[in-house]
């Protein structure tokens, strides 16, 4: 039981799936790595979201014995820039993190693809004066 829960843990759910499937089409070009979403809501109510790399292509479980890592991508970046391959010969670079024993989350942030929501606010809203 223990072994099939293990495997389980690691398999990227069908719900995140759904959800993301841009996110889950780099991670095939990549290496084809499992991974998790986590929703974070902020004090001020912007809806953000998280990425765990969890576990390899072979659905084996990655240890994560050096620590996290958090990476975050710049201005006019997304999450997407961490797990994009442009040399085909080397993985992404939160994939070689992963590979190296890092505990890998990938941060998707305020009004980027994944994160462009609002508990209240809506970037449909009329601006008012």
């Amino acid at each position: 039981m223990a072994t099939l829960q293990a495997v389980q843990a690691v398999q990227t759910s069908a719900e995140d799936l759904a959800a993301f499937p841009n996110f889950e089409a780099e991670m095939m070009l990549g290496g084809g790595f499992k991974w998790e979403s986590f929703p974070v809501t902020t004090f001020s109510g912007y809806e953000l979201m998280l990425f765990r790399l969890t576990g390899n292509a072979t659905g084996e479980a990655l240890a994560g014995e050096r620590g996290p890592v958090l990476l975050l991508h710049g201005s006019y970046s997304d999450s997407l820039d961490w797990i994009s391959c442009t040399d085909e010969s080397a993985p992404s670079i939160a994939v070689q993190l992963a590979q190296r024993g890092h505990d890998v989350w990938i941060s998707s942030g305020r009004g980027r693809q994944f994160s462009n929501t609002h508990t209240t606010l809506s970037s449909t809203d009329p601006l008012t004066e």
